[in-house]
């Protein structure tokens, strides 16, 4: 025990001398000033201050909207305060800490906070303010039919309802200021637009009372951010009075999406003079916060189509963003640059990735990407890449099957579809004579046999078919031409098809039967053979010679035409044909009817 009592006392000493050896930095920074979490605070200040612990050499300072996601904005020799970029963002809080460091290392500082206005402030400064002192100097005003327009008057001579930072001269649009009995419906339009130099938060403001007594009196606020092209109602009131009304509307996610300089409208229509609309202090304040990191650039779209899948896509290839951005945010929206439609957020990756695939995109469709990028998934910085329009390929017509089979003396094509687009038609080309000819075929050549008509656009199978009927013997070459409704086409590939020759003479039934005026028959001849087909009436007179000529072996068909008859016109009966072939002889039955 008595050993114990020594050995105690100098445990405990040489932890407290290795505390000492390893403790790091001269200790914590105090006396924040703006206060720890302090309200109210400017967006325009100028700079933050503090105290270092003696012994300090050289300070780190961040400062955020977020604790755990800080920017570094300074590293040096020892200071006790630094100016911040301004003007900060509106109604936020933001986040900051001092390090300091000496020969022994690095104390982590206390994260401090304080909060910018909170609500609208008439001592802060704006982007815009027309306070209407000067008159309507800012607008342009129209009368779109009533008796009254916009004017100003002095708010001693009126007895409006309005916010009590309103004084001095207000815009306002009363019929009463006319006379009794009289209507407005007038627009004030802003001369110039504003340009907030891409802000991260943007704000309209003013101090407003809208009185109405009629259902149907409007007053609306409209913001255009294509130089008047367009205009989006941001505030509106029908029929339901507003009165002694400091009005705030929040038009970031506009803006943000479309961060170009603005035009704003003030449009009303009252149907008496019970009713006025009076403003004053409009208001249009833009906030940023520290300096923006650089955005993404060089952005490229390019469509791609896959029959295998019939799928369509868009590949996206960019330049990182930088700086303390944490990621990039993909946006989209249909037509080209210069189309009306907003663009929407469709994908977020992280700051080194500089290639995406958009497969929620339809086929033969423009559209327009830019990207942006971000320090935490809830701070978008309002920086974009340049803007790229792509127009989507279109899924082509995708042929399935193709082939050709013999059917007695016919050759029947028949063909499917797994998709089409825009699709015409199919021209049937066969190659004429056929690859081994009958003696004194000419030069070879694709001719139209036939068009059948396609089905435009569908996603469906389709099927189709065609008949090229009483083909001689020979081999026979097919193929489709598909045909677009812009006139742009495609071959399928080619179907072969081979018809032997007759092994016995025949004649076939004529067809159709009955028939008026014409009809067509087909007879087969099993080797070279001198051959007549007539035609004779039920008292065996002879009416036309059809055939009187050698043939090859190979099969035929003829017409029988009744009105191309020279002598005689054929009544409504029946008649008879006769084929001879050397011993060969054949007769069939024929009605005509009139």
């Amino acid at each position: 025990m008595e050993t114990l009592k020594y050995i105690l006392p100098s445990f405990f000493l040489a932890l407290i001398i290795s505390y000492s050896m390893f403790a790091q930095g001269p200790g914590k920074t105090s006396n924040p000033n703006p206060p720890d979490s302090s309200v109210q605070i400017s967006m325009h200040i100028q700079e933050v201050a503090w105290n270092n612990p003696p012994g300090t050499n050289s300070n780190d300072v961040w400062i955020g909207i977020h604790p755990d996601y800080l920017t570094h904005i300074y590293s040096g020799s020892a200071i006790t305060s630094i100016q911040i970029p301004s003007p900060l963002k509106y109604k936020k809080t933001y986040f900051w800490k001092v390090n300091t460091m000496d020969s022994s290392g690095v104390t982590e500082g206390d994260v401090w906070l304080f909060t910018t206005w909170h609500l609208f402030h008439p001592d802060e400064p704006y982007s815009f303010i027309d306070s209407f002192h000067t008159g309507t100097s800012n607008w342009n005003i129209s009368n779109e039919g009533g008796d009254c327009i916009w004017d100003t008057i002095h708010i001693d001579d009126s007895n409006y309802d309005l916010p009590v930072t309103a004084d001095g001269f207000i815009f306002s649009a009363d019929g009463s200021s006319c006379g009794s009995g009289n209507t407005i419906s007038s627009t004030a339009t802003l001369i110039n637009p504003i340009d907030l130099d891409y802000s991260s938060e943007v704000s309209v403001h003013w101090d407003n009372d809208w009185y109405t007594t009629d259902s149907s009196d409007i007053a609306l606020v409209e913001m255009s951010y294509d130089n008047g092209l367009s205009w989006i109602i941001i505030w509106q009131r029908e029929g339901v009075s507003n009165r002694k009304n400091q009005v705030i509307v929040d038009i970031t996610e506009i803006y943000r999406d479309n961060p170009f300089p603005l035009l704003f409208r003030l449009r009303t229509v009252q149907s008496s003079s019970e009713s006025w609309w009076a403003i004053d202090n409009f208001y249009v304040i833009g906030s940023d916060i520290l300096s923006p990191p650089p955005p993404a650039s060089n952005l490229i779209a390019i469509g791609y189509s896959d029959l295998t899948t019939d799928s369509v896509w868009v590949e996206l290839n960019w330049s990182p963003g930088g700086g303390v951005a944490t990621g990039h945010r993909i946006k989209r929206k249909f037509g080209n640059e210069y189309s009306q439609y907003m663009y929407f957020n469709i994908a977020e990756v992280d700051i080194n990735t500089s290639i995406y695939d958009d497969g929620t995109v339809n086929d033969e469709t423009i559209y327009t990407y830019k990207i942006g990028i971000f320090e935490i998934p809830m701070f978008e910085w309002w920086r974009y890449s340049n803007e790229a329009t792509v127009t989507t390929p279109p899924i082509p017509v995708e042929l399935i099957s193709f082939a050709a089979s013999l059917i007695g003396t016919d050759v029947h094509l028949n063909w499917s579809t797994a998709t089409e687009l825009n699709n015409s038609g199919f021209e049937i080309q066969k190659l004429n004579p056929p690859l081994n000819p009958l003696p004194g075929g000419g030069p070879k050549r694709w001719v139209k046999i036939g068009f059948v008509f396609g089905h435009g656009t569908t996603t469906e199978q389709q099927n189709y078919s065609f008949i090229d009927e009483s083909v001689s013997s020979g081999k026979y070459q097919y193929r489709l031409k598909q045909i677009d409704y812009d006139g742009t086409f495609e071959y399928s590939d080619i179907v072969e098809l081979e018809v032997g020759l007759p092994t016995e003479f025949s004649l076939e039934q004529n067809y159709p039967n009955p028939f008026n005026p014409s009809t067509t028959i087909q007879y087969a001849v099993s080797k070279r053979q001198f051959v007549t087909l007539k035609v004779y009436d039920v008292l065996g007179n002879e009416i036309a010679t059809l055939v009187n000529e050698h043939k090859l072996a190979g099969s035929y068909e003829v017409e029988f035409n009744s009105m191309g008859l020279i002598h005689q016109t054929l009544t409504s009966g029946i008649y008879f044909y006769q084929l001879k072939a050397g011993s060969f002889v054949e007769t069939k039955k024929m009605i005509l009817l009139r």
